[in-house]
């Protein structure tokens, strides 16, 4: 009897069995091939892992090995100084740190962290009468920029200590004889000593205006007002062209006002949320509250902002930007539409991309893969500058995320934004979940595997992973990835060969369904016929649209509509149209 089972057996393979592989175009083959680490591909792509060591550079050196670029040492993840902009980044892998990018050269990697690397040690950074806690590199970019000299201190340890020492030089009154007349000049110690060598009788007075009674100078208070280089208050003029205290209409006529130096704290509209912006009486502007004294302009000021005295405002630099997100032609009804403050930065409300907003400054929230991360969408990064809003691309194909934190300040919510490398590459090497969502090392999120079954009765469930070993849960880029997946020559199809599913269906042809000429779909349908039958599930266009979520999750691949709401198009639009009737 055993032997006839064997024969019976034998003679089925014989006659052959019918195989109906439904093939996912652009999908690509299962996860736990080898996989290997080009340092360049042939398409010129860095630090990718392939699943073809042919498809990796071998010219010109660069090298490739049979593991994951996370554990070579040349795409090791480290800190990468960028030496032009003293700005240091963490977790960049070190071919892509190193490569020159538009004729800039690339940057300086490291293994260490950054506390541990010395161009990334920070010090105060003091400009003029500013200071900012920065990178000694940093500070000297700055300096070039505004064309102002630098005292960079490393004894200063901290940004509070810092801001605390930006004090401007020892100013006041400097008196000298000038043609038989008691003359004036509002200058720094240094610059009255300066004039000792010159003049007779050369007196300083410390914190002292030039239009003091006490110094009894030619001097006397004006209705002129004037703005200098390097500061952003409004401030009087005296008779002899003299820097006097800052704007205050309301003190024009206040003797005790053109006496002494008084602070900008204990000034007119010290505080203001808005640096006094637009203000007609007080010049007591304020940069980092989103104003700046500037000669008023009605047009850009307003009829109502025209000043008192003289002919200075405080400008307003904050910004208005206007973005249609719900593509009505109306941007009234958009959240987007509102007042930010000059220096503000935020990510971009950009079709087809993840919109991050972190308090704490982390990555949150998981991407609907559907609708986020897909063909042809970029992120951008929005920066609200001297009252202009301008739009800073992160890098093409989505190799860069924005991410976006908020702080609350004495004038509201201010946001901070910045472009930061999409650490996806090896997340198809991860086979852990606690390594896949690692997200100091990486981007990626953990998706579970399930599968159709038959449970005793014959009756088909749904199992999850853990019901069934045949499936495999897989970790996939959490911010999916661009390819140029139009150019044969690219990397899109090695790319996404890595997410293909291949589903068959087994069928003996001598069962009662097939002699009577009824398809494999009709088979699966009938409960006494689709016993003999494997993998009915991979005729139903649930298994479809799963592979073809998993596929799309591993960048540019499968099918998907992109970022402007058209839909892809190939082979497999039939099956896609069918399911949606």
């Amino acid at each position: 009897m055993k032997n006839k089972k064997k024969l019976a057996v034998l003679g089925i393979l014989i006659l052959g069995i019918f195989l109906v592989v439904i093939i996912q175009n652009n999908l690509t083959r299962a996860v736990g091939e080898p996989t290997y680490c080009c340092e360049k591909t042939k398409a010129g792509a860095w630090c990718q892992n392939v699943p073809d060591i042919s498809q990796c550079d071998t010219s010109g050196n660069f090298r490739s090995v049979p593991t994951s670029c996370e554990a070579t040492s040349y795409c090791k993840l480290g800190t990468c100084v960028n030496t032009q902009e003293g700005v240091c980044m963490e977790n960049t892998p070190q071919r892509v740190c190193e490569q020159p990018v538009g004729g800039i050269a690339g940057g300086l990697w490291f293994s260490s962290k950054v506390g541990e690397i010395p161009q990334c040690r920070l010090g105060c950074c003091l400009i003029g009468e500013q200071a900012a806690f920065t990178t000694q590199t940093r500070c000297e970019q700055l300096s070039s920029l505004y064309g102002l000299e630098i005292n960079y201190r490393t004894d200063i340890s901290s940004e509070t200590s810092c801001i605390a020492s930006a004090f401007p030089k020892t100013k006041g009154a400097c008196v000298f004889e000038e043609e038989f007349q008691k003359s004036c000049r509002f200058v720094t110690r240094e610059e009255c000593n300066t004039l000792q060598t010159q003049e007779q009788n050369v007196e300083f007075h410390e914190g002292f205006l030039c239009s003091s009674e006490e110094l009894g100078t030619i001097c006397g208070p004006s209705e002129k007002t004037t703005i200098f280089e390097g500061k952003d208050e409004i401030y009087f003029l005296d008779t002899c062209g003299n820097q006097g205290n800052i704007y205050d209409a309301s003190r024009q006529n206040d003797r005790q006002y053109w006496d002494k130096i008084i602070g900008k704290a204990e000034s007119c509209g010290f505080g203001n949320p808005n640096g006094n912006a637009q203000n007609p009486a007080c010049g007591n502007c304020d940069y980092l509250s989103g104003s700046t004294g500037a000669l008023y302009d009605r047009l850009k000021d307003g009829t109502n902002a025209r000043p008192i005295f003289g002919d200075y405002v405080c400008r307003n630099l904050n910004c208005r930007f206007e973005a249609d997100l719900n593509n009505d032609g109306d941007t009234s009804d958009d959240l987007e539409n509102e007042q930010f403050q000059h220096g503000e930065s935020w990510c971009a409300q950009s079709a087809g991309v993840s919109q991050i907003i972190s308090e704490d400054g982390f990555i949150s929230g998981t991407p609907n893969s559907s609708k986020e991360n897909i063909p042809g969408s970029r992120y951008f990064r929005m920066v609200c500058y001297n009252g202009d809003v301008t739009i800073e691309p992160c890098a093409d194909f989505r190799q860069e995320i924005c991410i976006q934190s908020e702080i609350e300040t004495n004038s509201g919510i201010f946001r901070n934004s910045a472009c930061r490398v999409n650490k996806w590459q090896d997340c198809i090497a991860q086979e852990r979940q606690e390594d896949c969502e690692n997200f100091e090392q990486r981007d990626c999120k953990w998706i579970e595997g399930y599968s159709i079954l038959k449970d005793e009765k014959g009756k088909e469930k749904e199992l999850q992973n853990n019901e069934s070993e045949n499936v495999k849960a897989s970790c996939v880029p959490k911010y999916s990835p661009g390819f140029n997946f139009w150019d044969e020559t690219g990397d899109a199809n090695a790319l996404c060969v890595q997410a293909s599913k291949t589903c068959t269906v087994k069928v003996n042809k001598n069962i009662a369904g097939v002699i009577q000429g009824r398809s494999i779909s009709d088979i699966c349908d009938d409960n006494q016929l689709k016993q003999d039958v494997e993998g009915c599930n991979c005729l139903k266009d649930s298994w479809l649209g799963e592979a073809n979520n998993l596929c799309i999750q591993f960048g540019d691949c499968g099918v998907s509509k992109n970022y402007m709401g058209d839909e892809g198009f190939n082979e497999l639009d039939d099956l896609f149209n069918r399911e949606k009737e």
